[in-house]
Formats: structure tokens, C-alpha cells, sequence
């Protein structure tokens, strides 16, 4: 499924990148004891609206039966052929909507939110 778009991408300069696919079902519990815990120390990056961590739940950011332990679900992005990934740079961003997130640039193509943004400009 996914040549067909590589095909598309790639005369334009650009290829897929893969962040995340196929889970265990012990690295999906990991992820749900992470975001049942009291750690909040990845919050600017990557939930910074949300004050209570369990609202990852109730929100559907995060559920206890992942798709992706199906391994039905790709969790992908584009990159300049011509680039790699490189070490992630915080920059400060305003969404439309008011809010103000840390826009993790890792060398993608800007997609207007990092990977793995829990907010609603991400979904």
C-alpha cells in the first residue's frame, strides 16, 4: 500500500518516514504504566495543554488496546530525500487557536505539530 505513495513522493524529492508501527503488547502496557504515572516530565513536549495525564485516556490519545498491536497501524510522516533525521530542536510555536506548543524539529517535513503530539491540532 504504501509504494504507491513512496511512488508519488519520491520524483518530488521526498520519501516516507516510519516513527512507529507494529507494538507488543508489553511496550503498550509500558506506554499506559508511563501515562498512569505521576512523571510529567516530558509534558512540554508532548501533552502541554493537558493538566491531568489521565485526560490521555479519556481524550483517546492513548488506550489500553492499541491498534498498533494489531499492527494495522503506521505511525509515518515525509522527509526531503535529501535529508536525515537529525537531533531534535525545541522551537516554540502559537497554533491558531491560541495555544503555545514546542514544535519538535527532528528534519521531516513539517507537518505543523511534532510526532506524537497530544492535542486536538494533531488529530
Amino acid at each position: 500500500m504504501l509504494s504507491r505513495q513512496f511512488k508519488l513522493l519520491q520524483p518530488l524529492g521526498f520519501s516516507l518516514l516510519l516513527y512507529d508501527g507494529y507494538r507488543s503488547p508489553e511496550a503498550v502496557q509500558d506506554f499506559v504504566t508511563w501515562a498512569s504515572s505521576s512523571d510529567y516530565s516530558q509534558k512540554a513536549y508532548y501533552y502541554p495543554t493537558i493538566s491531568d495525564k489521565k485526560e490521555l485516556f479519556e481524550k483517546g490519545y492513548i488506550a489500553e488496546k492499541s491498534s498498533h498491536m494489531l499492527g494495522k497501524t503506521l505511525d509515518l510522516t515525509i522527509i526531503p530525500i535529501s535529508s536525515s533525521l537529525q537531533a531534535i530542536e525545541a522551537q516554540s510555536r502559537v497554533l491558531s487557536n491560541g495555544d503555545e506548543i514546542l514544535y519538535l524539529n527532528d528534519g521531516s517535513l513539517d507537518m505543523g505539530t511534532s510526532f506524537d503530539l497530544f492535542h486536538p491540532a494533531n488529530e
